[in-house]
């Protein structure tokens, strides 16, 4: 097979949970991530996966999941400063007989309108020849619309470790503002996690510390995520 054996029609669910069929080049990202999944994710007893809702704070709603895999992935790209919107089940390419051929996991939508569209999979599962197919004949229509195609089987344990720690430190409503100031200004320039606590009186630790996660949760400052998060931890504005 010389190219992609989907059509580029796919279909759409809108957030009135209404369908439309559309030509893939006629849509852009950001209005696909605008509607809702195509399809609904429901957990079985005794399946491997667990499946569940992910609260995005960059779309301000509830992402469904289909595994604990595919919710490392949502994570990341909601650590992301590049992403600007997510969406799980997106649409569903279609054959070209109007059946339904391929729906893939996740579409990241990108500064600037770029797209990226995700297929978690398990490593082990690669060697299915069918999966190696159609992840082929997906990542071909994508890139003809000028989109990538990404198969994730996983990340560095220890860098989903820590962004899910940092999650918990998402919500801005929630950080002193105060802190927040005192934060930025302790982080100007490369310094590590303990040097800019120091940088508070005493009584006002508690607070700075949760800012400063903060920071390097949304993306205002970076370190190095393949490494344990401590007092030691460098960190540095992006």
């Amino acid at each position: 097979m010389t190219g992609p054996a989907y059509l580029p029609l796919v279909l759409l669910r809108g957030r009135d949970g209404a369908s439309r069929h559309v030509r893939l080049e006629d849509v852009t990202a950001a209005e696909i991530a605008a509607g809702n999944p195509v399809r609904r994710i429901v957990g079985r007893k005794g399946a491997p996966n667990i499946p569940g809702d992910y609260w995005s704070e960059k779309d301000g709603r509830h992402l469904p999941f289909e595994s604990q895999l595919e919710l490392s992935r949502l994570l990341l790209g909601e650590h992301d400063p590049d992403v600007t919107a997510m969406l799980t089940q997106p649409f569903v390419f279609l054959r070209p007989d109007g059946g339904r051929a391929a729906t893939p996991d996740i579409l990241l939508v990108r500064r600037g309108g770029g797209a990226t569209v995700v297929d978690v999979v398990r490593r082990d599962a690669l060697t299915r020849p069918r999966l190696r197919e159609r992840a082929r004949q997906v990542g071909a229509a994508l890139r003809a619309r000028g989109w990538d195609h990404e198969v994730w089987t996983g990340a560095d344990p220890l860098v989903v470790s820590n962004v899910r720690f940092l999650s918990g430190y998402r919500w801005a409503d929630r950080i002193d503002p105060a802190s927040l100031a005192v934060a930025r200004g302790a982080t100007g320039a490369p310094t590590t996690f303990r040097l800019a606590l120091a940088a508070a009186a005493p009584g006002d630790v508690p607070l700075l510390r949760p800012a400063l996660l903060h920071l390097l949760w949304n993306g205002e400052r970076a370190c190095d995520l393949t490494k344990v998060l401590c007092g030691d931890t460098e960190m540095w504005p992006r």
